[in-house]
This record gives C-alpha cells, structure tokens and sequence, in this order.
C-alpha cells in the first residue's frame, strides 16, 4: 500500500467524521428537546449520538482493514474470516443503535442520513 491510498483513507475517514458531527449538531440544535431546553435529555440524546458515530466509526475501519487485507498479494484467508465476522457484528450493532435512536428521534432526517451514508 502506498503512503498515498493511507492518506486518502485517512482524509476519507476525517471527511466522513466531520460530516457526521456537523449532521449531530444540526440535529440536536434543531431538535424540539433542544427548543424546550430539556437539557437532561440532550445530554442522554447526545450521549446516544456519540456512540452511534463511533460504531459507525469502528465499522467503517473494520471495512477498510479487510479491503487492505484482501488487496494484499497473498491475503490471509483466515484474517478475512475473523475481520468479516467482526464487520458482520458490528454492522448488528450500528443497526440496533440506529433502531434505539429512531425511537428517540422517530422519522429525524439527520439520523436517517447518517444511517443512509453509512449503508452507502
């Protein structure tokens, strides 16, 4: 791998982070708990977006990892296995965080995006 396809990954990596914190702030400013100033409950709604990005996050290196493994000229079948088994759980995961957030922002658009882009 070349020291230039790394610092795309990691320019793609910082893009795709920053948009998603741009969509959480979008949303929890425009949100009706936000207009009411329940301030309990934008810490937890906050709290619940974090950890949405970072499974996002962590899955999305998972992908990467097993791509770069896969371009290898000799790639560890069993290395594809085990990173393919944690991409799968992982993806679980980001999916029953999306459906927890849903039922705190039912029908929100930011975090249908944010799902959207990382089904993408």
């Amino acid at each position: 791998m070349s020291i230039s396809e790394s610092l795309q990954e990691n320019l793609a990596k910082y893009h795709f982070q920053n948009l998603i914190e741009e969509k959480i702030l979008e949303s929890e400013l425009s949100s009706p708990e936000t207009q009411r100033g329940n301030i309990k409950a934008n810490v937890e709604n906050q709290k619940e977006f974090v950890e949405f990005k970072a499974k996002i996050g962590s899955s999305v290196e998972l992908h990467q990892e097993f791509w770069r493994e896969l371009l290898e000229r000799n790639p560890d079948v069993n290395k594809l296995k085990t990173i393919g088994s944690r991409i799968m759980t992982s993806v679980d995961e980001t999916a029953e965080k999306f459906k927890e957030l849903n039922e705190i922002y039912p029908n929100n658009l930011k975090c249908l995006e944010m799902y959207d882009a990382f089904l993408k």
